[in-house]
């Protein structure tokens, strides 16, 4: 081949990127290609497939004025610009190798050369060497300067901002999120949903409190896979007061903002609205607030219910890191078939804080295969201390009654007889609340018998209680005042919830019945 043939044969492998052909054909082009020939016009297309630094790049540097006048000013210039442009971002790269003296080098070369838009890349390497030495001021000044910059000078700037994204603080983050509409107004359109999203984490940093993204389920579990990061979801209802505390205290609070927003994508759901019902089913959600938190495949990494105050609820947030403590890994553990006690005791615990109705099955579990001596123990009573998991004429509850005295000795007698009276006095309060209609008199007379059967340490409360729900059931007011006055003062704690629960069974008082109650209050509940 002669040298045009082999020229033209080098920018076919090119195109084809065949890049070992081209290599070994650009080495014999060049031993028989002369620095004239290189400057000739139809020999162009080899130069201006050579990156800076080359031998064939510095040819047109050296030459600069035979290079504009045979192949002209404005393709020349536009070489050279692209070159040096691409030498600049590559010191940013992380593998660069010694970045700071390719700048000086290429600012010299600069400094000797008539180039159109020189000035842009003057501050181009103005802007790399404040991203090799990570100054954030610098970086975000400059930014400032060219936000009105064309769509292909932003990039460079994007890239420097990314560089500091994780150093900046909240201040240098709303100068940064300052920008956004500039650039993603001067983005091409096929640029604008990333400089979009670019911008996004910058107001995500200068958020004060959590900052919670507006996405569809679908597309923040886009992200999460984007992104390799846990979703964070607020479960909530417009009629939670726990819900409007967390959003409108706990949430704001900077401490709370910064730890969630640092390790989740957060995200807030009416789970009565919009797709909050489907949600609601599918984390299985029974209360409110809840939290969920979810991996980035879409499992539940974790659950907690009920809020809480800023750090204690980051504490109980970070339980989503432990695999001992986390809901979604306690469940694998359970599915590949882990049956230690210490195992399923903690797994019982974890779901019931979740109200979990598995909660029982898994404690049911652990009852088979725990001895007395275990059950007896203070690490058990979350079972036996609760009614739900040791339901009335369960064995849970019959090994309560038969061993009575021993959990005397190991939880106390106080814990163990409000626990043998929770049922009882439930019922009671119910009939005093005037929702007791299936309790009659005649079990008002047959709880009192069990509550001096049991000899409880509050048989005097529960007593009281009982006197007081046997006048709400004679729908009497004067006789509710009546057992009030002499019943409330023995009631002690207690008394402030009874008479909240008495409200509906005196909502007819006349003024005078209204007095007598308001003097009663005032007296035991200074109210």
């Amino acid at each position: 081949m002669n040298k045009k043939q082999l020229m033209v044969y080098q920018i076919a492998l090119n195109d084809a990127y065949e890049q070992a052909k081209s290599e070994k054909v650009g080495e014999e082009l060049n031993k028989i290609l002369k620095d004239k020939d290189k400057m000739k016009t139809e020999f162009w297309p080899i130069l201006e497939e050579s990156p800076y630094g080359s031998d064939n790049f510095k040819l047109v540097v050296n030459n600069l004025a035979t290079f504009n006048k045979n192949i002209g000013k404005e393709k020349v210039n536009t070489y050279l610009y692209g070159n040096y442009s691409q030498a600049i971002d590559n010191t940013t790269r992380r593998n660069a190798k010694e970045p700071a003296k390719t700048l000086e080098q290429i600012r010299q070369e600069l400094t000797n050369i008539d180039l159109e838009n020189k000035d842009q890349l003057m501050s181009k390497i103005e802007l790399a060497q404040a991203t090799i030495d990570q100054k954030v001021d610098k970086i975000i000044s400059l930014a400032e300067q060219a936000a009105d910059a064309k769509s292909e000078e932003l990039w460079s700037i994007v890239n420097a901002l990314n560089s500091i994204s994780s150093k900046v603080s909240k201040a240098e983050a709303g100068r940064i999120v300052a920008l956004g509409d500039k650039f993603i107004a001067n983005s091409p359109e096929n640029g604008k949903a990333y400089m979009t999203n670019f911008f996004e984490k910058f107001k995500v940093a200068a958020h004060v409190g959590v900052y919670f993204y507006e996405l569809s389920y679908e597309d923040a579990l886009k992200m999460a896979k984007q992104q390799g990061r846990k979703l964070f979801i607020d479960c909530y209802t417009t009629w939670c007061g726990p819900c409007k505390y967390m959003s409108e205290t706990v949430f704001k609070q900077e401490n709370v903002g910064d730890f969630l927003n640092q390790n989740f994508i957060c995200l807030k759901y009416d789970m009565e609205k919009g797709e909050g019902p489907e949600l609601a089913k599918k984390f299985g959600v029974r209360a409110y607030p809840t939290f969920v938190i979810v991996n980035p495949d879409g499992t539940i990494r974790h659950k907690l219910v009920g809020g809480g105050e800023g750090e204690k609820f980051i504490e109980r947030v970070k339980e989503s890191f432990d695999d001992n403590k986390a809901l979604g890994a306690l469940d694998a553990k359970y599915n590949s078939g882990n049956r230690d006690k210490a195992f399923l005791s903690q797994y019982a615990q974890v779901m019931v804080a979740n109200y979990d109705p598995n909660a029982k099955t898994i404690v049911d579990e652990l009852l088979k295969i725990s001895t007395d001596e275990e059950k007896l123990s203070e690490d058990y009573w979350f079972i036996f201390g609760n009614s739900e998991l040791s339901p009335k004429d369960s064995e849970a509850a019959k090994f309560l009654t038969d061993n009575r005295s021993k959990f005397n000795e190991t939880i106390g007698k106080e814990k163990v007889d409000s626990r043998l009276s929770e049922g009882l006095f439930r019922e009671i309060l119910m009939v005093i609340a005037g929702r007791g209609q299936k309790t009659d008199v005649k079990r008002l007379d047959a709880i009192g018998r069990e509550v001096k059967a049991l000899k409880l340490s509050n048989e005097k409360t529960l007593l009281s209680s009982l006197a007081i729900a046997k006048a709400v059931k004679t729908e009497s007011i004067d006789k509710i005042l009546t057992a009030c006055e002499k019943e409330l003062p023995k009631l002690g704690k207690d008394s402030q919830m009874i008479a909240y629960y008495l409200s509906g069974s005196l909502a007819k008082a006349n003024d005078t019945q209204k007095a007598r109650w308001q003097k009663i209050v005032q007296a035991n509940t200074g109210k």
